[in-house]
């Protein structure tokens, strides 16, 4: 590196040119931008800094000066919190306004008064003041020709990618998990259900009220549970089990039963089973389910409380094997009861460094009480837009893992958190950061068709990735909905959740598409449940356990008092921006939809293919763009990416684009000031019908009367 640069008629030191470009510029003297431009090209540095400098604050240029945006804008925060706030208003405005006018002045040559007050959406005064400003900085010349060609731009710096992260664990020193006295005991004081005497003059009964009807049956087992009582009957040589069936209305009447469920056969067994509701039914406490042998010596890797079969015994389910589950069933059977305690048993299980959630509520009421817990990525999402964001960040976090895998040799989360030491990469591989381990990740929607409704092609599309690739990745699906037929919920995601718990359902159509037969039509309601395992076609009657709202709270406030919400600040800021109910700018309704088609016919969305589509200028694309944003068809800005679109680009009706009305051509006058007698340029398209214009003269800045008397 020379140690002088010579500036036209002067020759100074390296770094007394480095200090001046950097006090000039407002940029800081470490940057290696300055000391290339200071020795490489010391006449045009302070151009093209302050020219890059201006698109940094708007376009967050991150290659420019090789550091993090926040970084960036927190070193030029602080620079300018030492100006006067009038000045540092003045130098922002400036900065933007130069900015976004240079590429259109060097794109057509010469810079007009008119020309910049219609494309960037200014009045015609600072239109003035751009064009005095772009030839203070010598961008345009005396006659107002850009010096600037569309090649001479500066050079790029190289910049080596920001290496891989996946989403870090909250670590909490010294967590607790909750204690089981939150949870209630069971009641003892509940009078007991039929007696054995009982029981078996109904199993007698059965087997006359079948006699009746000439089908011969002998007796076997009785098994009370918390909700029914399964009789089991030995049909005899030469008896149809399809006669057994036929009688159910039968048999119900007889029993005096609400309703019957016949089993024929068993799965399993060689006998039916004749389902008749008890006629006291027992709770089944989530604290009766936790303090059993069951749970505690579940070898299951994400397991959950699911509740009691027909013979009495804890159900305990593993999420981790399922890979993904999907509850359905009507409105008030115990959908969001069962939701509730899978969260719950997870929470009296997990810390937040190994296991997080993701919770996606589109009705805002079932999952908010959960939005102190330290193990959420991101509060509870309500909005359904905001939730096309949250699962794209999920799929971004899975491909991540699934690069650190490879990296590693590893092919599933469990491996990789079983590593030996020596596997783990040195720090020389800086392309990727690898975490000593990787925690769960669970996804709960409450009302998924709810969901889907919304941005159909969008949602569809991140869950069927998810439930096919998450389960190596450990990235789990638990999902709720009331129906699970084709309409709503397509056939691809159904078939990569195999795992199923069906509740009382209106029809046996509607039993049908949710675990693949008839028999949820015929459940009592309150959390009497159907548990279809993964890879079984057996299916395992159950009560539902049940937690109450009183219950959940306490456990989220004895957790959230160890420790307050950790999200991921990459989506938390996406997700957290708030949306106008009302419209910040006056554009037509016109034109708005003429953008969304534009987007639905690209693919994409960006200011500069609005610019060049809609014939717009720079400003008032960027706020078309705030606007749909606010209406919730685009995402938040992604820097020099595309945004992301949130809604169904295959569905809507097509806008034709309306017809651009004639561009008036600016008729450039020049005038002379009468204080100052410097040039003022404006447009005589403005005059009208009027022989004078009244402005502020740009030099000077007095109110002058202006008559054109020559025009270029």
């Amino acid at each position: 590196m020379p140690s002088l640069v010579k500036i036209g008629r002067t020759e100074r030191s390296v770094s007394e040119r480095v200090n001046e470009l950097s006090s000039s510029t407002g940029v800081p003297t470490g940057f290696t931008v300055v000391k290339e431009y200071a020795v490489e090209n010391s006449v045009e540095a302070e151009r093209i800094i302050h020219e890059r400098l201006s698109d940094y604050r708007l376009a967050d240029n991150r290659e420019f000066f090789k550091m993090e945006a926040e970084d960036a804008t927190d070193i030029i925060e602080s620079m300018l919190e030492t100006v006067k706030p009038e000045t540092r208003r003045d130098f922002e405005r400036e900065d933007e306004l130069v900015a976004r006018a240079i590429p259109i002045v060097v794109k057509q040559g010469i810079a007009r008064p008119r020309m910049l007050e219609d494309m960037l959406g200014i009045s015609y005064e600072e239109a003035l003041f751009v064009i005095h400003a772009l030839r203070g900085r010598g961008v345009i010349g005396e006659r107002n020709e850009s010096k600037w060609t569309a090649s001479s731009k500066p050079p790029i710096i190289s910049q080596k990618p920001k290496p891989i992260t996946v989403a870090a664990t909250p670590l909490i020193g010294n967590y607790w998990l909750p204690p089981l006295d939150f949870l209630q005991h069971a009641d003892m004081t509940a009078k007991p259900t039929e007696s054995k005497e009982e029981l078996m003059a109904n199993a007698r009964l059965i087997q006359a009220t079948l006699a009746l009807g000439d089908i011969e049956v002998a007796l076997g087992d009785i098994a009370k549970g918390p909700t029914i009582t399964r009789y089991e009957l030995h049909a005899a040589p030469g008896v149809q089990l399809e006669e057994i069936s036929a009688l159910s209305n039968n048999l119900a009447s007889a029993l005096k039963a609400e309703r019957i469920n016949i089993l024929t056969p068993i799965p399993g067994k060689n006998t039916v089973g004749v389902d008749v509701p008890n006629i006291i039914k027992t709770k089944v406490i989530m604290r009766d389910l936790l303090e059993s042998d069951e749970w505690r010596n579940s070898k299951a890797k994400i397991p959950f409380a699911l509740g009691k079969d027909v013979y009495g015994y804890p159900l305990v389910a593993d999420i981790a094997e399922m890979p993904h589950l999907l509850i359905a069933g009507d409105t008030g059977s115990g959908k969001s009861v069962c939701l509730n305690a899978i969260i719950a048993s997870l929470l009296y299980r997990f810390s937040p460094d190994q296991l997080r959630f993701v919770m996606i509520d589109p009705n805002g009421i079932e999952l908010q009480p959960y939005n102190p817990l330290p193990h959420l990525v991101v509060p509870v999402v309500s909005d359904p837009p905001k939730a096309i964001l949250a699962l794209r960040w999920v799929v971004n976090e899975m491909e991540k893992r699934f690069q650190i895998f490879m990296r590693v040799g590893a092919t599933r989360i469990g491996s990789f958190n079983a590593r030996p030491k020596t596997n783990v990469v040195g720090s020389h591989e800086d392309d990727i950061v690898l975490p000593e381990k990787l925690s769960y990740v669970v996804i709960i929607i409450e009302n998924v068709e709810d969901l889907i409704q919304v941005a159909k092609a969008d949602i569809e599309h991140a869950l069927e990735y998810l439930t096919q690739n998450g389960r190596a990745a450990g990235i789990h699906l638990v999902a709720t909905t009331r129906q699970a037929s084709r309409n709503t919920i397509s056939e691809r995601i159904n078939t990569e959740i195999p795992a199923r718990i069906a509740f009382r359902c209106a029809s046996r159509i509607e039993s049908r598409s949710i675990i693949g037969e008839a028999g949820a039509d015929k459940l009592l309601g309150k959390g009497d449940l159907l548990y279809l395992p993964p890879g079984s076609t057996k299916l395992i009657r159950a009560q539902g356990t049940l937690i109450t709202d009183r219950e959940i709270q306490s456990v989220v406030d004895f957790i959230a008092k160890q420790a307050g919400p950790n999200y991921e600040m990459e989506i938390h800021k996406q997700i957290s921006k708030p949306q106008s109910n009302e419209s910040g700018i006056d554009e037509d309704e016109e034109l708005i939809q003429q953008s969304i088609e534009v987007i639905r016919s690209e693919q994409k969305a960006s200011v500069s293919l609005l610019q060049r589509r809609l014939r717009l200028g720079y400003t008032r694309a960027a706020r078309m763009l705030d606007e749909l944003e606010a209406r919730g068809v685009v995402g938040p800005s992604k820097g020099a990416e595309p945004r992301d679109i949130l809604i169904d680009l295959d569905a809507g009706d097509y806008v034709p684009p309306l017809e651009q009305p004639p561009i008036i051509q600016p008729r450039l006058v020049v005038c002379v000031c009468e204080h100052c007698s410097e040039k003022i340029e404006f447009d005589a398209n403005e005059l009208g019908d009027r022989q004078s214009v009244s402005v502020s003269c740009p030099h000077c800045g007095v109110e002058t009367i202006l008559l054109p008397h020559r025009s270029k």
